[in-house]
């Protein structure tokens, strides 16, 4: 019962009365983010899932992100180990953040200089186990400016990867201003289905756009139903951070009667034409090529064609959608296509 009166009060079912001067005059008491992380930090990790959900739900709701993610690395450290274990679906909404934070607090406890440091990691003795965040860095000048940014791999004890990108800042208690990157997280403890498993793999940095700036290629894979889903991703600085220039252009979605896709890339007056061929298969026999490019004009500019076989399964294929929508002055000219194809069957009529 002790411990359930502890969640309750920490969850704000329950509320304590502080002392005051005059019997009669008793107030709430106002838990600062501090405390209340304090008091988790003693509950957390002999939490169930469930409980651990609320927790999370009630931090979020009674204090902003600012409050909770500026504590020190053990505090927040004790937290982040606490709620991790023993569920699959740790933090789901939450892992940037705490990572951030906990990268953030490590910096600040550790002053690093990533000009001089390649990898660091960050030791908790927490009551769920030790918890190691640990760092891998990579200079790069992406704006150009002449001083390096510095790309951040991070991964913990559970095996959860992110990449942050790091610019020197001393106005920052770590000496760094610590940004997301359009990435996912990776947590190969998740279904295949969720796009926060497979593999993250670095193609190239080079100017693709002959601005004079790099782009960093990434290839998203390995995950979805049959793990043949992906993503190309196009990174590039812009406004202060890291921008996908190919937003959601080069995401593919494979079933297992599909083709992987086909990259070409074409050098094009000092700038690098991207393209992307992936060719599927329906349950109705058709098969159709879906191209996807990226041009520069010299903006990064989108570009998608497809490509039907001249086969009747594929005319009924695409008629078929018009009909569901009742756009039958579109169908009727799709479908007459389709009687115009010779026959397979040279003992039928066609009239």
């Amino acid at each position: 019962m002790p411990k359930f009166l502890a969640v309750l009060v920490l969850l704000g079912i329950l509320t304590v009365p502080a002392a005051a001067q005059k019997a009669e005059n008793y107030r709430l008491r106002q838990l600062s983010a501090q405390g209340y992380l304090t008091g988790l930090s003693h509950i957390v990790a002999q939490a169930d899932d469930q409980a651990r959900l609320a927790i999370l739900e009630s931090l979020a709701a009674r204090f902003p992100e600012t409050e909770i993610f500026t504590q020190n690395f053990e505090l927040l450290a004790e937290i982040y180990a606490g709620l991790a274990i023993n569920t699959d679906y740790f933090l789901v909404h939450y892992v940037e953040q705490w990572l951030l934070a906990l990268v953030q607090a490590g910096l600040t406890q550790t002053p690093t200089d990533f000009s001089q440091t390649k990898a660091i990691t960050f030791k908790h003795q927490s009551a769920s186990g030790l918890l190691e965040i640990g760092l891998e860095t990579e200079p790069h000048d992406f704006d150009g400016d002449g001083q390096d940014e510095y790309l951040l791999k991070v991964s913990d004890s559970d095996n959860i990867q992110l990449y942050l990108t790091a610019q020197v800042d001393p106005r920052q208690p770590s000496g760094y201003q610590l940004k997301f990157t359009p990435l996912p997280f990776i947590a190969n403890n998740y279904p295949n289905s969720s796009s926060n498993t497979g593999n993250l793999k670095t193609l190239d940095f080079r100017d693709l756009n002959a601005d004079g700036l790099p782009e960093w290629q990434v290839l998203h894979d390995g995950y979805g139903n049959w793990s043949n889903d992906g993503k190309r991703y196009i990174l590039a600085w812009r406004q202060n951070q890291l921008t996908d220039l190919a937003e959601t252009l080069f995401d593919y979605r494979i079933d297992f009667s599909d083709q992987p896709p086909h990259w070409t890339d074409t050098e094009q007056n000092g700038r690098t034409q991207i393209e992307m061929r992936v060719v599927y298969t329906d349950g109705w026999g058709c098969s159709w090529t879906v191209i996807d490019r990226l041009n520069w004009t010299p903006a990064a500019k989108a570009e998608r064609q497809t490509e039907y076989a001249n086969t009747l399964p594929c005319i009924l294929h695409q008629a078929e959608p018009l009909m569901q929508t009742g756009d039958y002055d579109a169908a009727i000219p799709v479908y007459e296509q389709g009687l115009n194809l010779p026959s397979a069957n040279p003992d039928v009529k066609q009239y």
